[in-house]
């Protein structure tokens, strides 16, 4: 890499601070939010809610300077992307050899005992709980705080057709902030978000599967016993942050809202505990393995029907 020039001079104390958020980063294997960091900073070298703000400009000033070992890319911004287009391949025998490189993906859902779907608030953490749950394959719809109608009804379409493929029970773990103040408008949004998509993703759960004919909708009462039997099917469970992970983990207030508390302030480790934990209950990790195995053998298979049958030919065609 290029070696870059920084013009930035930070004080002995702040660097002191960037240096040690630099290995914090560094250590997990994931992208992490300037809010993560700051949070570790709060609970392990005594920072107040305060600083935030001269963190933020701090860390601002070293990624764009490219100060020792800062680069603009250091922390994620998941909630923002490039949609990019007009690549592909050269000719024929490159687009023809790439598909030697094809794994064999097969599905996990028909020999799980229940379908397992992640729900998160904070988008910006994707790279977290992509790399906890792909192990597992899980999928996982983030909320960007309070979601849209349009990515309710998509979440809604998606759980219908995996109940109409599979008939199993659903279970929703949900992750998010705590933000307890029900009775102070927004400041209840970390329990309220869910709650209320929740409320709009069942009854569209059920309009999709009218839609699929799942329910019959020729006779009103037994449509009407059908919903009810395929409703509960859709379980909901709050994983946290709940009351308990912040007095078990002592974890530090949001810096601009106190009495609430983000998904962000949670560690690596309690992070980890938490997802893992709650997957576990309701996912059986050996269907995933013997899957992986299964997918490895075919592809092997398959690359060499490939050496055997393609790679002739295109040598032919070259």
């Amino acid at each position: 890499m290029t070696e870059t020039t920084s013009n930035y001079n930070p004080s002995p104390e702040t660097a002191k601070v960037l240096n040690w958020m630099l290995e914090e980063i560094e250590s997990v294997p994931y992208g992490v939010t300037l809010r993560w960091a700051f949070y570790q900073c709060v609970q392990k070298l005594g920072l107040v809610k305060s600083d935030y703000g001269k963190i933020k400009s701090y860390a601002a000033r070293a990624r764009k300077e490219f100060w020792n070992g800062w680069r603009p890319d250091t922390l994620v911004d998941d909630t923002r992307t490039i949609y990019k287009a007009g690549h592909g391949f050269q000719n024929i025998g490159d687009w023809l050899n790439s598909l030697r490189k094809e794994e064999a993906i097969y599905e996990v859902f028909s020999r799980q005992e229940n379908i397992v779907i992640i729900w998160f608030e904070a988008q910006a953490m994707y790279s977290q709980f992509e790399h906890y749950t792909s192990p597992y394959r899980i999928p996982l719809a983030p909320f960007k705080g309070d979601t849209s109608i349009r990515h309710k009804w998509d979440i809604a379409e998606y759980l219908a057709e995996l109940y109409k493929q599979y008939r199993k029970p659903i279970i929703i773990l949900y992750f998010g902030d705590y933000e307890p103040h029900l009775d102070r408008g927004s400041r209840g949004k970390g329990i309220t978000i869910p709650l209320n998509a929740l409320k709009d993703i069942r009854k569209w759960f059920l309009i999709h599967l009218v839609w699929m004919e799942v329910i019959d909708s020729e006779n009103n009462e037994e449509m009407q016993r059908q919903m009810k039997e395929h409703l509960e099917a859709l379980k909901f469970v709050r994983v946290g942050l709940n009351k308990e992970h912040i007095d078990k983990w002592r974890l530090p207030e949001n810096p601009e809202r106190p009495g609430e508390y983000q998904w962000e302030s949670l560690g690596d480790e309690p992070a980890r505990e938490l997802i893992e934990n709650a997957i576990q209950e309701y996912w059986k990790p050996g269907v995933i393995n013997e899957t992986i195995d299964r997918e490895e053998r075919d592809t092997t298979k398959w690359q060499g029907i490939f050496d055997k049958f393609v790679a002739p030919a295109i040598d032919k065609e070259e």
